[in-house]
């Protein structure tokens, strides 16, 4: 996790992954992107999966928490296009956002939002869960996956630029991927 512009690396003595999650996230300010790394099988998804489901009982009970937006970054249909065709153009944060909410977005019965929904909602405050990074990096060269993550990171800028001069809380991004990847990104 990061702490001011050192990184330092936790142990497993130390830490608790979910309750660290948890305690980053209802912070209005400190590091606005968290990095949940670990290798296969050690329980990324699961644990953005179940700090969304726990943001979103919380709300559900009045709860002043964040709104969880979850996207499943192993749903990106554009990014399968880009690498069929070589190295080239990557998926931008906007396509990258509506293949998720296409192809299997975490949402209870009716409709997936529309983009201009989930900026809204971004926009005051979110807390913003791109699963399985290392799914999509694994499909692509270096200089594609540094502009994927680029584009990913975009969430943040773009958010600040609409709130300027607004008194929205700025929103929050949590990322994971396996160990490996992260080493030379």
């Amino acid at each position: 996790r990061e702490h001011g512009p050192a990184v330092r690396t936790l142990t497993r003595a130390e830490i608790v992954a979910f309750d660290d999650l948890l305690q980053w996230q209802a912070q209005a300010e400190g590091p606005p992107l968290y990095a949940l790394l670990g290798e296969y099988g050690m329980g990324k998804t699961t644990h953005c999966q179940r700090l969304y489901a726990h943001l979103r009982a919380a709300r559900e009970q009045g709860e002043a928490v964040r709104q969880p937006l979850y996207f499943d970054l192993r749903k990106v249909e554009n990014l399968r296009a880009a690498t069929a065709q070589g190295p080239g153009k990557t998926p931008v944060l906007r396509e990258v956002i509506e293949d998720c909410l296409r192809q299997g977005y975490l949402h209870e019965g009716g409709e997936a939002p529309r983009y201009e929904d989930v900026l809204t909602v971004i926009d005051q405050g979110a807390l913003v869960i791109f699963d399985g990074l290392d799914e999509v990096l694994a499909r692509l060269a270096d200089a594609q996956a540094a502009s994927f993550v680029a584009n990913l990171l975009r969430v943040l800028p773009e958010a600040a630029e609409r709130q300027r001069g607004g008194q929205a809380h700025p929103p929050k991004v949590l990322v994971s991927c396996h160990t490996q990847y992260f080493r030379s990104l």
